[in-house]
């Protein structure tokens, strides 16, 4: 499994971006990304030039769309754009099943960030309990730019363990929310982990099944490895019992490690089978033993420092054990 950089949260002139179809695109392949998802607020009338510039450029294009109302937002990719005109808190649930059986992946979009300058729908006000979220795909537990140093996206990482806690296995997500021009602030990706041939639909079972990380200037490549020589990937489901969680951290394809002076320090695996540290100081490769009984879950993460503060730097889907 290769874990390949994208990005699924973009904005383009169909709705509120700066940016045509064809420029976005552009855009995420000088910003070294595989493959970028087009989601403007309530259409998907930019899908088409997007895909069709992605075919030129070599870029990766999901079609989608961003549900915007004044509840919440939800990001659909692939599949069918869905009903969503009358999307509420009494029949999302409905609704984003109906948008699953037509092959999309459903997430929600930043969750505890208030829209710009004051909007509705910028928090997430469905009303949703924890157990609800098994019917949609990936969460954005970061949202927009410089989001390890984000209070938003502390709160939004918390409720996303909060899901985890509830047994309920849900992507970890990334949206840049990208709508226009040249920021003094640096992003984070989206990692996927694909099977095989990257193309819309491996990519958006990479989403489905969790094989996902998100991360600002680290590229993470490490695996549960057992005593019978079975490697399971990020996001995976494993048997409980004992295993070497060991890898190494690389720099990212992108400038943002060195342009913000990411400096990783300790890689984590941390959840309710407990806490496992491991000390990097760099990027270095690592090694460490952990163990979990079945029901329980570890999550990856490292911790380290961003522009001399100290912050988060990525964290992934959980492992959750049988």
């Amino acid at each position: 499994m290769i874990f390949y950089p994208f990005e699924l949260h973009t904005h383009t002139i169909h709705s509120d971006g700066s940016y045509e179809p064809e420029k976005m695109v552009e855009l995420a392949k000088r910003a070294g990304l595989f493959g970028v998802a087009i989601t403007d607020h309530n259409t998907v009338s930019g899908n088409r030039d997007a895909m069709e510039a992605g075919q030129r450029l070599g870029v990766l294009v999901i079609p989608g769309i961003e549900w915007t109302t004044f509840y919440g937002h939800l990001t659909v990719l692939g599949g069918s754009a869905g009903n969503w005109r009358d999307v509420n808190p009494q029949n999302v649930l409905k609704k984003v099943k109906e948008a699953r059986l037509s092959g999309a992946c459903v997430g929600v979009a930043h969750p505890c960030r208030p829209g710009y300058p004051i909007c509705t729908g910028g928090y997430d006000c469905w009303g949703l309990k924890p157990k609800d979220y098994a019917i949609f795909t990936h969460y954005e537990a970061w949202s927009y730019l410089s989001p390890a140093l984000k209070i938003t996206n502390d709160h939004a990482s918390d409720k996303y363990l909060e899901i985890c806690r509830a047994g309920v296995k849900i992507a970890c997500a990334y949206g840049r929310d990208w709508h226009k021009g040249v920021h003094q602030e640096c992003n984070a990706v989206t990692y996927l982990g694909i099977d095989g041939d990257p193309n819309i639909r491996s990519s958006l079972n990479a989403i489905i099944k969790g094989h996902t990380y998100i991360s600002t200037g680290i590229r993470l490549e490490a695996w549960l490895n057992s005593a019978k020589g079975v490697y399971y990937d990020i996001g995976a489901t494993p048997n409980d019992g004992e295993y070497e969680f060991a890898g190494m951290v690389a720099r990212s394809a992108d400038k943002v490690s060195q342009k913000y002076a990411v400096k990783p320090q300790v890689v984590e695996l941390s959840g309710t089978a407990g806490t496992y540290r491991c000390e990097v100081n760099g990027f270095k490769h690592f090694s460490m033993t952990v163990k979990a009984s079945k029901g329980e879950f570890l999550q990856p993460r490292i911790y380290g420092e961003i522009s001399g503060r100290n912050a988060l730097l990525l964290q992934g889907t959980p492992f959750f054990f049988k």
